[in-house]
């Protein structure tokens, strides 16, 4: 009785060790570190060949918002420069504007405004930003070829692929872009359907689009923004004018934005 009773009881104690081993997780499922998920998607982005373009740095913004059937509204901007052509500072012009300024060293940028620091960046060797501060807490930046690809703690529908020519043509499933043969000479980037369409950043973020944008869809709540751009130029070749028509496709909402650039 007593080695049928010893017998049931180590049958019990190994099934019970066998039923307890299967509701363990696999020790063995690779769990990826922020550098081999940056490493997946720089693989997955083709390599990059682009002409360099020089920036022709524009003073001042003009930009003016027309909502159908609704009036405008204005605002104006200045910018200043470094004498290497790095942006300086920018500033929204009004009673109570506020100036954000950049400060460049070998291995960081800062960005204060008037009231204190906004954000600093670690750069590497060859002047990008790899990781940045702010309020949100720690960001790492990943490049491929200078074009910024991933950062960190950016949500994956934001991840950046780019054409062989170095035009941004996709922002994750959020936004799609198409471009005009016009180059890129005011470091445009446009990241959202809203006014104002500019980040007002320099190249230590990596580099721009090569080419001005011809259209940009942007995906929110079910439904779609759609814009599309036209633009004048002076006589030395220089964007004067960018015209974007905007079409919110929920409710057929249609508004004009036009940005008045001067050197």
């Amino acid at each position: 009785m007593t080695r049928i009773f010893l017998s049931t009881l180590c049958i019990g104690l190994l099934l019970s060790s066998c039923k307890e081993n299967t509701q363990n997780p696999d020790p063995t499922d690779p769990v990826l570190t922020v550098d081999e998920i940056a490493k997946k998607y720089l693989d997955a982005q083709v390599d990059i060949e682009a002409a360099e373009v020089t920036p022709d740095n524009f003073k001042t913004m003009k930009v003016t918002l027309d909502f159908e059937g609704e009036g405008s509204t204005v605002y104006n901007y200045g910018l200043d420069y470094y004498e290497d052509g790095r942006l300086k500072s920018y500033q929204e012009l009004g009673d109570e504007s506020t100036t954000k300024t950049y400060s460049y060293s070998d291995d960081q940028v800062s960005l204060e405004s008037d009231n204190g620091l906004i954000k600093s960046y670690a750069l590497d060797a060859q002047g990008l930003a790899i990781k940045a501060n702010d309020y949100e807490g720690e960001k790492q930046y990943f490049y491929k070829n200078g074009y910024l690809v991933y950062a960190m703690l950016a949500e994956p529908s934001n991840l950046r692929v780019y054409d062989q020519n170095g035009d941004l043509t996709q922002l994750g499933d959020y936004a799609k872009y198409e471009y005009t043969d016009y180059p890129n000479t005011v470091r445009q980037e446009v990241t959202g359907p809203m006014t104002v369409h500019w980040t007002f950043r320099d190249s230590f973020l990596g580099k721009f689009s090569t080419n001005l944008l011809k259209s940009a869809s942007f995906n929110e709540s079910n439904s779609k923004w759609t814009l599309q751009f036209d633009y004048a130029f002076d006589e030395q070749g220089r964007v004067t004018q960018i015209v974007i028509d905007r079409l919110w496709e929920a409710t057929n909402e249609t508004s004009t934005i036009t940005y008045d650039l001067s050197y």
